[in-house]
């Protein structure tokens, strides 16, 4: 299926703004990522501060087991903290970067809509969002796997600061392995937030196809970060609303989308402008919703 030159603008469109919803979204991941940088931080000092005060053979601890017990109970007392404050703060901001990227997906996608049609725009029913944004995969939605990411991080956490007080640790590789401890914690809490991020953006872009009567959709994998083999084979390839290939994300991180293609009716009433990227951007998408009391 050949576009037209209107389709195809809208699919540039559509592009334009899911990208632009993403970058928001990463302000606000590294938010999540400074609060882990400073838990590291925390525990790093107080390692140092023992290091100080404590009896030390070839810069590693020689302590009585009294002394064991006590450093011990600290140390867990700081990484317990830490843990369950990162699982209440990740799953609360999460919770709201979900929520504000799904519904903006659904709502770029009716304002590119109303450059060249004239339509009633349906709000979002709470209870679609909530189901899509709750949805569980193999028995667990995001929130649950912040829990075990951060239990694990936690024994890890533990495991290394026992070996540190027995003395089996010196300072400076347990600086090395708290930091590569804390760099796979970032890592697996960026990992789950970009992809749950682009399944609640999907799951509503999927919604609003179908409140609106879209009758074809254009497989896009241009916005992942690294287009697989497995997304590449459909990338540009239209399929009928009811004929997707796949459910997205494909796979962690996959930012692969289906672009719907209004039908011939779409006619952008600011083409010139359109087309230069102007008068459409976030500014005039923020200045639909209000006139649209979104």
């Amino acid at each position: 299926m050949k576009l037209s030159k209107d389709q195809e603008l809208y699919r540039q469109l559509t592009e334009q703004f899911a990208e632009e919803l993403y970058n928001l979204a990463e302000k606000d991941i590294n938010k999540i990522l400074l609060l882990q940088k400073n838990d590291r931080d925390i525990l790093l000092v107080e390692l140092s501060k023992i290091m100080m005060h404590y009896n030390t053979t070839d810069n590693v601890l020689n302590l009585s087991s009294t002394e064991k017990v006590k450093i011990s109970n600290k140390l867990n007392k700081v990484i317990n903290e830490a843990m369950k404050e990162e699982i209440k703060s990740e799953t609360d901001k999460i919770t709201e970067i979900l929520k504000k990227s799904g519904l903006d997906k659904y709502y770029t996608n009716s304002y590119i809509l109303s450059l060249g049609l004239i339509f009633t725009i349906k709000k979002v029913d709470d209870k679609v969002l909530n189901r899509i944004i709750k949805k569980t995969i193999k028995g667990k939605n995001y929130s649950d796997r912040i829990w075990d990411n951060k239990n694990k991080v936690a024994k890890l956490l533990r495991n290394e600061v026992k070996k540190f007080v027995n003395g089996e640790t010196n300072l400076n590789k347990i600086e090395k392995l708290i930091k590569n401890i804390f760099n796979a914690n970032a890592y697996n809490t960026k990992r789950l937030a970009q992809t749950e991020i682009a399944r609640v953006m999907e799951g509503l872009n999927d919604a609003w196809q179908w409140e609106n009567d879209i009758k074809w959709v254009l497989y896009s994998a241009t916005l992942d970060m690294k287009t697989c083999n497995d997304c590449g084979q459909y990338d540009g390839l239209v399929f009928d609303i009811d004929k997707k290939p796949v459910e997205l994300p494909k796979h962690p991180m996959c930012r692969c989308t289906y672009i719907a293609l209004p039908h011939k009716g779409y006619r952008p009433k600011t083409r010139r402008d359109n087309e230069n990227k102007h008068s459409v951007n976030w500014t005039t998408y923020g200045k639909w919703k209000e006139e649209n009391n979104i």
